[in-house]
């Protein structure tokens, strides 16, 4: 089941997030400055996603990979 980016927008613009959201395959990119990353990563964790990859631009912003656990 593929993550949308539009869930994932929504929860942030809720949370009063402001970051740029990609779709990546089954994943969801976030792209934030450091304090709306750290925000976001925040409001995502405490909702049950998880975290894949992160990393850092040289223009000082971070991206990190949302997932969705899936329960069977």
């Amino acid at each position: 089941m593929r993550l949308a980016k539009t869930h994932i927008t929504r929860l942030l613009r809720r949370n009063s997030i402001v970051a740029e959201t990609h779709q990546a395959g089954e994943w969801v990119q976030v792209v934030a400055e450091i304090d709306q990353y750290v925000k976001a990563r925040h409001a995502l964790l405490t909702q049950g996603f998880y975290l894949g990859d992160c990393q850092i631009y040289p223009d000082g912003r971070r991206s990190m990979l949302i997932g969705q656990l899936l329960l069977h």
